[in-house]
């Protein structure tokens, strides 16, 4: 993760008082944030928080820094977008890779607008379930994905709610009764949807 990224992180860390919220906000986990946070005070070399198991506070070293940063990460921020706009046309190759449910369905469609927006990028898309997270080695730029993201270095961007339902035929529910709740589905026919070999877990 980038010096930058970093020093947002330790911003939204300290103002909320724990490094779980700071990764909620991000979208990444706490883990993420504790490693940039502790390869930040390696290139400081000083502590900026100091943590217990259940909040973190400033060192005092950390909340002068935290004073001088909060000032000046919005002209950094304002200088980054003045040298964008040297490059405001979006142009290149760009790699996405999407599962094939949410990818045939949602993303897809998508695309043919999305290119005539930027006629100036080159697109690969495909569809796969993999769930490997190494992008770098296989050249991917944007992996769209559902569930939780696991542990890594990954910045993930929540899209969208994605909600699942059970559903039966008439038919069948006529030959083996209606389940009134969850555990009831032990004594019924299911259908899963898999990717590959191992169980399946249904979270209601």
């Amino acid at each position: 993760m980038d010096t930058l990224n970093s020093l947002r992180l330790f911003v939204e860390a300290a103002g909320a008082g724990s490094l779980s919220a700071a990764a909620r906000e991000f979208g990444i986990s706490t883990a993420t944030v504790s490693r940039s946070i502790d390869s930040l005070e390696k290139q400081l070399g000083f502590q900026l928080f100091v943590k217990t198991s259940r909040q973190i506070g400033l060192t005092e070293s950390g909340a002068f820094y935290l004073e001088n940063i909060r000032r000046i990460l919005p002209e950094l921020d304002n200088a980054t977008q003045f040298a964008r706009g040297f490059h405001s046309e979006a142009k290149g190759h760009l790699n996405v890779r999407a599962r094939m449910a949410v990818g045939g369905i949602c993303i897809a469609p998508l695309i043919p607008k999305f290119l005539d927006l930027h006629p100036d990028i080159e697109m690969n898309f495909w569809l796969s379930n993999d769930t490997d997270t190494d992008l770098i080695t296989k050249s991917i730029d944007i992996d769209i994905r559902t569930g939780v993201l696991e542990d890594s270095s990954l910045i993930a961007r929540k899209l969208a709610d994605s909600k699942r339902i059970i559903l039966a035929s008439p038919d069948y529910l006529a030959k083996h009764g209606t389940p009134k709740t969850p555990h009831d589905l032990v004594n019924h026919n299911c259908i899963r949807f898999a990717t590959g070999p191992g169980s399946v877990h249904w979270r209601f």
